[in-house]
């Protein structure tokens, strides 16, 4: 590759074997200053054998790349980015290769991000190349990384970033998908049309879309299967049985693969099955839902240039499901979660409300839910803010102090209760929530285990503790099929993380259970009050049928592989649970006697119940959870609910699924609002509720009652305001809280508006300077500010506002509430208007009127929204804003 050539292709890549092939490669794409060898031990740069640094300035100044070699790299980066980012340039990037002393088999390049402030944290954002088989994809982000000495080095260090930017590829990826994807749901419905015997199948699996997309979910299934060499040890498996296919593509390679080979354990398949080292998955993925027949698809759907399977051969694609702080840029199964987004209509998203949540948003969420849940005289919550956020929590523990004994008691609260915590995302969607759960929890636990063995966990250890996650622990609904058609592959994804084709590939756990297709936010179903979960957990939804014996079977179905013995099973689980919910019907029965319309209604419910595939018409805590029920809810509720305003709501939704809002909560409302009191009542007494609003929630009169509720009967633990929803006008706001009343928990506010989401990596770090409880105390975390503030200066404002607690703002509170004033401000019906600008006008009309502005005097104190000029109401988020003083009164 010649200096002067800007652009790198797979086969540059592919000669990449060793270190002076990489030095070469990093001055080809400009970084052509003097590469010298450096010490690694010296340089504590922990896991390398050697290295070059190229440096053409200070170590702030120009570029700073570390080339370097190993056996091995460990399983976070992040430890030796800090170290490269101390020692060679404050921002570095690193070309690391990996090899068995034959050569690299990998090249990984990384960068880190430096998360300013006291509150400080290092983001790692990584390509990890297979330099036998680089990609397109590989080949466009390293061509993206030359250096631009043409620019200021501000603009070509942005440059780099961008060049890394995994929101960047998830977008790319996502726009060329969909018209695949199209296509695809085209030809599926074509089919069906054409011939009844398919279109039956079709109807019976949920219709054209939903088999496009477990085909589209399939598909990409098998290229996260090839990245880990899981399809016969073959990278491009799907490739070449393309191209050595004797029949159409999708009859005779990939259904016979799916159904006949990755659903089949290798003892039982037919003599004419692929069974090539292929493995058993076993977990629904691969059931053939449309029946016995076969879809006749046509091959330009797939084939190699512009079909399918070309397109995803551009791509990289990696199994990682990665957290915040440590990013891949490839193809993820963290980017399925913007299938669910970006495939359907765009009507059909506004409908919904559906907008994708931020990887950093989710973690944030997460850590602080567990921050709430988990601390406790043995977890302080320091200690747990330093194990959630820091790169070397056991060292800053030891350092600070704490005693081996301490610590080990600390650890092992720790990992009983991440072993026996509950969690419920109530609209999953393809799974952020319990995925980033997943992941702390996972993370946590090898961090314990390491403290305990003087070793990281083995891979055998991470999986056996995400299984019993994914059994114990993690809980999903959604309304919409598809979202959990991708929350499961998601889960499943999770599991084959530390798998490879050297060690056999355990079975896929069934997820019926555990991820279910219910609408999670009423009661009622055609006016019949089928449970109430409104109230309190009880004991048990039924009396005739013992429960108990569906948990036992579920418990056996949920690692079943066998497929006869687990057919065998399944008919009796379903038995068991028809037997439930027969007398759970049986109440409605009665109701309904004198309603035929409603009577045929729940006929049809029967009927669909008692489908393999059963979507639920509610969901219902004590028959799909009931052992979580009985304890009385979930530790930890956490989502992201759909965006639908009180006003929209009847332009959405027809009138029985109206009529059941309002005999659910009394009446209807914005559905954020609706799901934020669903979730308190299906967390447990002492649980965690921790959920993405439209940040109008903070200061809207609509939710003066519910921001009222959050400190009168539970408590505040963290809010958060942010823009994290991309080309979207939803400006998201974070609130967690406990379900517990009459508790002075500080409440932590992360201003984060407008500000990079990545910030929010070091978000959830500990304060030193205070708790907060008895004064507000400030922080910095990257251009995001923290604050944690006594609940108390929340109080006193009669609408409950939320807003950001900076000390001039507090001030400005403490200062008004003690003007002799306060009492009647206190009860003026004005606090209404705040957010209603024609009543703003006409109140501002009146008062000009009656001269109230002239006969003002000094000390004092007006609403603001009251004596704006503009007339635009109160703006959001700025406690400032909310009142003023005349001029001359003392502040």
């Amino acid at each position: 590759m010649a200096s002067t050539e800007a652009t790198v292709h797979p086969a540059h890549l592919k000669a990449v074997r060793a270190l002076p092939d990489a030095l070469e490669l990093v001055s080809a794409l400009g970084y052509s200053s003097q590469a010298r060898p450096v010490d690694v031990s010296v340089l504590n740069l922990p896991g390398l054998a050697r290295a070059h640094v190229i440096r053409s300035g200070s170590r702030r100044t120009g570029y700073g790349v570390l080339v370097g070699e190993a056996a091995e790299l460990p399983r976070s980066l992040r430890p030796l980015a800090r170290s490269i980012q101390r020692e060679v340039h404050d921002q570095p990037l690193a070309v690391v290769g990996v090899g068995n002393g034959h050569g690299w088999e990998r090249m990984v390049i990384f960068r880190p991000r430096q998360v300013g402030g006291q509150l400080g944290a290092v983001t790692v954002s990584r390509l990890d190349v297979d330099l036998g088989h680089p990609t397109p994809h590989d080949a466009e982000v390293v061509s993206g990384l030359r250096w631009r000495g043409d620019l200021p080095d501000a603009q070509a260090q942005a440059a780099l970033n961008e060049a890394l930017s995994v929101e960047a590829v998830t977008n790319r990826f996502y726009r060329g998908l969909k018209p695949h994807f199209e296509a695809l749901d085209q030809a599926v419905d074509a089919l069906a049309a054409r011939r009844l015997a398919v279109g039956d199948g079709i109807q019976r699996a949920g219709g054209n879309r939903r088999v496009a997309i477990r085909i589209l979910t399939q598909i990409l299934f098998c290229y996260f299967l090839q990245r880990k060499h899981l399809l016969a040890g073959e990278r491009d498996y799907l490739t070449s049985a393309f191209t050595q296919r004797s029949g159409l593509f999708y009859p005779t390679v990939l259904e016979p693969l799916f159904y006949d080979t990755l659903a089949v354990p290798e003892t039982q398949r037919a003599a004419s099955a692929l069974t090539a080292s292929i493995p058993f998955l076993n977990g629904g993925l691969f059931e053939r839902r449309y029946g016995h027949v076969s879809l006749d698809l046509p091959d330009q759907l797939f084939d190699l240039d512009s079909g399918l399977l070309g397109y995803l051969n551009h791509w990289t694609f990696t199994v990682a499901e990665e957290t915040a702080d440590e990013v891949e840029v490839a193809v993820d199964p963290e980017m399925l979660g913007r299938i669910f987004e970006s495939l359907l209509p765009d009507a059909e998203r506004e409908q919904k409300g559906t907008y994708y949540t931020p990887r950093p948003v989710v973690q944030f969420m997460c850590r602080e839910a567990l921050v709430g849940r988990l601390a406790g005289a043995e977890m302080p919550e320091d200690a747990l803010r330093t194990l959630l956020s820091e790169e070397d929590p056991l060292t800053r523990l030891r350092s600070a102090g704490r005693s081996e004994e301490s610590l080990g008691r600390l650890l092992r609260e720790l990992d009983d209760g991440l072993a026996h915590i509950t969690v419920l995302d109530p609209a999953v969607g393809s799974g952020a929530f319990p995925l980033g759960m997943l992941g702390e929890i996972v993370r946590l636990r090898g961090i314990a285990h390491e403290a305990f063995h003087g070793s990281p966990p083995s891979a055998a250890e991470i999986h056996a503790w995400k299984l019993e996650a994914i059994e114990r622990s993690l809980f999903g609904v959604d309304i919409e099929p598809i979202a959990i058609e991708l929350c499961r592959l998601r889960l499943w994804l999770s599991l084959i993380v530390e798998l490879d084709a050297s060690h056999p590939v355990p079975p896929l756990p069934n997820l019926e259970y555990r991820i279910v297709c219910a609408d999670s936010l009423v009661d009622f179903v055609e006016g019949i009050p089928i449970q109430d979960t409104r109230h309190a957990a009880q004991t048990t939804m039924f009396a005739a049928v013992d429960a108990n014996e569906v948990v036992r079977l579920r418990v056996e179905y949920f690692q079943m592989a066998d497929p006869a013995a687990k057919s065998e099973l399944r008919g009796r689980l379903m038995d068991a649970e028809n037997a439930l919910l027969e007398e759970w019907l049986e109440g409605a029965q009665a109701q309904l006697r004198e309603r035929p319309t409603a009577q045929a209604r729940l006929d049809a419910l029967k009927a669909q119940l008692r489908s393999p595939d059963r979507v639920y018409p509610v969901f219902m805590p004590g028959f799909s959870a009931p052992e979580v029920w009985e304890q009385g809810g979930w530790d930890i509720v956490i989502m992201n609910p759909p965006y639908v305003g009180r006003k929209e709501i009847p332009q959405r939704y027809g009138e029985p699924a109206i009529e059941a809002l309002v005999q659910h909560y009394g009446q209807t409302h914005d559905l954020m609002i609706l799901f934020a009191e669903r979730a308190f009542q299906l967390a447990r007494p002492g649980g965690m509720v921790s959920m993405i609003f439209n940040d109008s929630i903070f200061t809207s009169t609509d939710a003066t009652e519910f921001r009222r509720q959050l400190f009168d009967r539970a408590a505040v633990g963290a809010i958060a305001r942010t823009k994290c929803f991309e080309g979207q006008a939803v400006n998201g706001g974070v609130i967690v809280a406990r379900k517990e009343s009459g508790t002075g928990w500080p409440v932590r506010w992360v201003e984060g508006y407008q500000r990079p989401v990545q910030d929010f990596a070091a978000a959830s770090a500990r304060l030193d300077a205070s708790s907060g409880r008895d004064e507000v105390v400030e922080a910095s975390a990257g251009s995001m500010e923290v604050f944690v503030a006594p609940r108390g200066v929340y109080l006193t404002l009669p609408h409950r506002p939320l807003y950001r607690p900076s000390h001039p703002a507090v001030a400005l509170a403490q200062r008004f509430t003690k003007t002799a004033e306060w009492a009647t401000f206190g009860e003026w019906k004005y606090w209404e208007l705040l957010s209603n600008t024609r009543a703003l006008e006409h109140a501002i009309a009146d008062r000009r009127k009656s001269r109230f502005y002239q006969e003002l005097k000094s000390g004092d104190w007006v609403l603001l929204g009251l004596v704006s000029e503009s007339a635009v109401g109160l703006q959001t988020g700025d406690d400032r804003r909310f009142l003023a003083a005349v001029e001359k009164t003392d502040a």
